[in-house]
């Protein structure tokens, strides 16, 4: 970046505990300042400049207002939202600083008409996955402004053990079709090898879950545990697991991929951008029916070479795509296009 860092303002509604370690690689390069109004998880062991701003509500529109003067940073990266109008505010005032993050392209018509207008006014555009990137460049956006970053979650380290388990870690929701692996597991409950089980981690899967084990028939096949916050314990269940298992997938498909534990994951449903690294076949499994989803585990559990196979290509993934450095790296690679025809700001 040169002798004099840039001075960079990264806006979002919350800061994620997932996101410091980008964050605080990023703050290696760049003078960053992270203005929120909330947070979400445990945000420790910070290093870069935290700004708390305060949530104004205005009918179906939202702004965060924060105590600092924009004119002073040399770009300002924020999310696209229809809704809060610190995306039109930003575009609109402040165009050629403005990096706008897309996490998707807009449910309405209006949403998508705006967004497309926006990233082609301001500097530069951050996206989670490819086809995002294309579905932009589409509409007319300028490639070369169009920067994919992917997602990503850092993992842990732990021994390697015999894989004995279909894993899924998180809080109970609908989306994630738990019910359905039960399901898939009491069709194939007879051929399935003595020694497998099924691992649900997280707060309140045993209240959500055991009713439905035991009324399938199952539950001497399911271990529960609590929600678990420790790396090296995270990383001991994934050590033991043969896949990841869920219907809706999100950051658990990186955090599964940095694991060696390949995803299994509904294809036909609404999915998160983390579902672009889930490759059928390569990165692990797609499924339509409970049916297809019980053949997909049989399989796993009675040759889970295939599996380790699947693991490994997902785990060269993550090492070469999905790290908290290459995402800086991106993030840093759009910073620098936004700033290629002006200097850093005299404004220390």
């Amino acid at each position: 970046m040169g002798e004099t860092r840039p001075r960079v303002l990264l806006q979002m509604n919350r800061l994620a505990s997932y996101r410091v370690p980008v964050f605080n690689l990023l703050a290696e390069q760049v003078d960053l300042d992270v203005a929120s109004f909330a947070d979400l998880g445990r945000i420790e062991n910070v290093r870069f400049n935290t700004i708390r701003g305060r949530l104004l509500k205005l009918g179906p529109f939202m702004y965060n207002r924060f105590p600092v003067k924009l004119a002073d940073y040399d770009v300002i990266i924020t999310g696209f939202d229809g809704r809060n109008l610190n995306s039109y505010y930003y575009a609109l005032a402040y165009p050629r600083r403005t990096i706008l993050f897309a996490q998707g392209y807009g449910a309405s018509l209006f949403t998508a008409i705006v967004r497309r207008a926006f990233h082609k006014r301001t500097a530069a555009t951050l996206v989670y996955t490819q086809a995002n990137a294309q579905q932009l460049i589409k509409t007319g956006v300028p490639g070369e402004k169009v920067f994919f970053t992917g997602n990503t979650v850092e993992v842990g380290n732990a021994p390697e053990r015999p894989r004995r388990s279909f894993l899924n870690i998180g809080t109970p929701r609908p989306l994630k079709r738990i019910d359905a692996v039960l399901t898939a597991v009491s069709i194939i409950r007879d051929e399935l090898p003595d020694h497998i089980r099924i691992v649900l981690a997280g707060p309140g899967v045993e209240a959500a879950y055991r009713p439905v084990a035991q009324k399938l028939g199952v539950a001497d096949l399911v271990e529960f545990q609590g929600e678990i916050r420790d790396e090296t314990a995270i990383a001991e269940l994934f050590a033991e697991a043969i896949a990841f298992v869920t219907g809706h997938v999100g950051l658990s498909a990186p955090q599964a991929l940095g694991h060696g534990v390949p995803v299994v994951a509904r294809s036909d449903i609404v999915q998160a951008p983390e579902y672009e690294c889930v490759v059928d076949h390569y990165t692990g499994r797609t499924y339509r029916t409970v049916e297809e989803l019980a053949r997909i585990l049989l399989e796993f559990a009675q040759q889970p070479q295939a599996a380790r196979g699947m693991g490994r290509t997902g785990l060269a993934l993550y090492k070469t795509s999905l790290t908290a450095e290459a995402m800086r790296d991106r993030i840093l690679n759009a910073i620098k296009y936004a700033m290629r025809d002006r200097p850093v700001q005299n404004n220390r």
